[in-house]
């Protein structure tokens, strides 16, 4: 053993840990009270993308730099401090002249705020501690306000000179809450964002254009740091130390987590591709577990694994969503509802979980740091917002008279927020063929098709058809309805309706109207539902298992077949065309 290592061994003794202690608590109420009769600024962050700001500096620096397992366990609680700080720091505007201070921007490092164990450096040794590796962020700010010619007016390097890293070329500043802090202050006015990716921390110093930052702008070079780490009380060896037993019921305590799902309403092939693919030290997070029927379409498998629920929020949603009047009003109350359900969900996402598997309903209500530094799939189970809007807008143009197809949109914000998650993504996880395509074509290139889980057959298509139409969806226009009448109006054929009338209610008038129990679907000439678009088209499935003739859309997502006809939204001369050969 070192001598080095010795020493430091030696004065981890109990008498030396309480005195370093005393002092710490000590430099503490001299920085409060010097905070309250100097106080700093707090700059809030608006992370909104700000126009006609050039960046002038960035740094990048590497999560990972020790494969050890244990040693990753503490890297892993490094980056969801790093999650939580970066909140307070992506998007704050500091003006020039004004000071900005470390620990008043980033708040206590404290377990009640979620942060973890990460690797601190101590008294000459990294050790376990809630909120530790937060210097990686302070050497990063540290490193850009030299670069960007800002007044340094605190700054304390670190104790210990890493061989390699931003220690060794005097670009580091060590911080402890709440005495040691690193303090500057830009002489032009400063935007800073930030972004964690799979193995990096990047931070960014953006201004106004043509700005002067000081003659430090030559050295804008990314900051580099030493791939090798040193060893922390998780694979020093050094047993004999102090350290140890507080270290090892840190080690003792956290959760072994791998995958997390996190799943609204999984359609069968997300519950199939979920049986085949958790394991027991996984976390599913789902909205509800109920026996009720209510609740039957967010059952899920019995898996083994870690579940979580988010159940209050859940049946909020649901009472919001049946006590809607109107079609706006029910998509409005079930966007909110769902919105409240992520958020209570990502909560309870363990911080070890390297991949998150997430449902596209919840996607673009998590914050984006909860999916930064990990790989993200996401389950792809109903049409992303910006495409639904795409071919709504498309089905407004063909049908300009129909108000239903114009009556509800999501915000941009929200919409920007999913589309961009998704760009993000790893991985896109789907069943639907339409929607594979769909996002290949804009770009995305890993995309994992589901095979449909398709129903059995409950009955044999009969070659004598009784003369009438079988329509699955309720009457609203982006299901097709007004090609449906269309066709029934040149064909002369009654329609079975299986749903209700949310159009006017004259819009059937001319047209014999059948009651759907009476008349399935197996019985009837065809099948037809032109929707604008369909998430998963589960009654169509049954038609197509059955053989049933079909009259749909692409962007209906059924498998192709010789009896099922795919043609264009509202081309309803295309379909009574092959409804008359039908009756032929």
């Amino acid at each position: 053993m070192s001598t080095r290592r010795n020493n430091l061994i030696s004065s981890h003794s109990l008498q030396g840990t309480l005195w370093f202690r005393f002092r710490v608590r000590g430099n503490q109420v001299r920085r409060t009270l010097q905070n309250l009769t100097h106080p700093v600024p707090l700059h809030k962050p608006n992370p909104a993308k700000s126009e006609n700001l050039s960046q002038i500096a960035e740094s990048r620096s590497p999560l990972w730099t020790n494969p050890d397992p244990k040693e990753q366990l503490l890297t892993l609680g490094k980056i969801e401090n790093l999650r939580i700080a970066l909140k307070n720091w992506h998007g704050i505007t500091i003006p020039a002249g004004q000071t900005v201070s470390f620990w008043r921007q980033t708040g206590s490092p404290h377990k009640h705020r979620g942060f973890v164990p990460g690797r601190e450096l101590r008294e000459g040794c990294i050790v376990p501690s809630p909120g530790g590796g937060l210097c990686q962020l302070s050497n990063a700010l540290y490193d850009l306000a030299l670069r960007t010619g800002c007044d340094i007016l605190e700054r304390h390097p670190h104790t210990q000179v890493i061989p390699g890293s931003a220690t060794s070329r005097d670009h580091d500043a060590t911080v402890a809450f709440n005495h040691i802090d690193l303090r500057f202050r830009p002489k032009t006015a400063l935007r800073i964002t930030a972004e964690i990716t799979g193995d990096e921390l990047m931070l960014r110093f953006h201004t106004e254009p043509n700005q002067h930052i000081g003659d430090q702008r030559k050295n804008l070079v990314n900051l580099t740091i030493t791939n090798s780490s040193p060893q922390s009380c998780a694979t020093c060896g050094a047993d004999s130390c102090i350290q140890h037993e507080f270290a090892d019921s840190v080690f003792s305590k956290i959760p072994d987590a791998q995958n997390t799902f996190l799943i609204d309403a999984p359609s069968p092939e997300i519950s199939l591709h979920l049986v085949n693919t958790a394991q027991p030290n996984d976390t599913i997070l789902s909205s509800i577990q109920s026996k009720s029927q209510r609740f039957d379409r967010y059952r899920l498998p019995d898996i083994q694994a870690n579940h979580g629920h988010a159940p209050i929020p859940t049946i909020a949603r649901a009472l919001q969503v049946r006590s809607a009047k109107k079609p706006p009003d029910t998509r409005k109350a079930l966007l909110d509802g769902t919105q409240k359900i992520a958020q209570t969900l990502a909560k309870k996402v363990p911080y070890t979980s390297r991949k998150l598997i997430v449902d596209i309903a919840f996607l673009p209500y998590l914050d984006p740091f909860v999916l930064q530094g990990r790989d993200v799939a996401v389950y792809v189970s109903r049409f992303p917002l910006k495409l639904i809007h795409g071919l709504l807008d498309e089905a407004a143009l063909a049908l300009p008279n129909s108000p239903q197809l114009c009556d509800f949109r999501a915000s941009p914000e929200l919409v920007e927020a999913e589309w961009a998650a998704l760009q993000n993504a790893n991985e896109i996880i789907t069943s639907h063929a339409f929607l594979a395509q769909s996002l290949g074509l804009s770009g995305f290139k890993t995309i994992t098709v589901l095979p449909y889980k398709l129903p059995s057959k409950e009955h044999k298509a009969s070659p004598v058809k009784t003369p009438y139409l079988f329509f699955p969806g309720p009457t609203v226009s982006r299901k097709g309805a007004h090609a449906v009448r269309e066709v029934a109006l040149a064909t002369n054929l009654p329609i079975a309706l299986a749903g209700k009338n949310l159009e006017r209610p004259d819009f059937w008038n001319g047209i014999e109207i059948l009651d759907a129990p009476e008349y399935p679907a197996h019985q009837a000439v065809a099948v037809i539902a032109p929707a604008v678009y369909e998430d998963r088209p589960g009654r169509l499935l049954q038609s197509f298992v059955d053989g049933t003739p079909i009259i749909t859309t692409a962007a209906c997502g059924l498998p192709e077949s010789p009896h099922v006809l795919t043609t264009e939204f509202n081309n309803h001369a295309c379909m009574a065309e092959y409804v008359r050969n039908l009756l032929s």
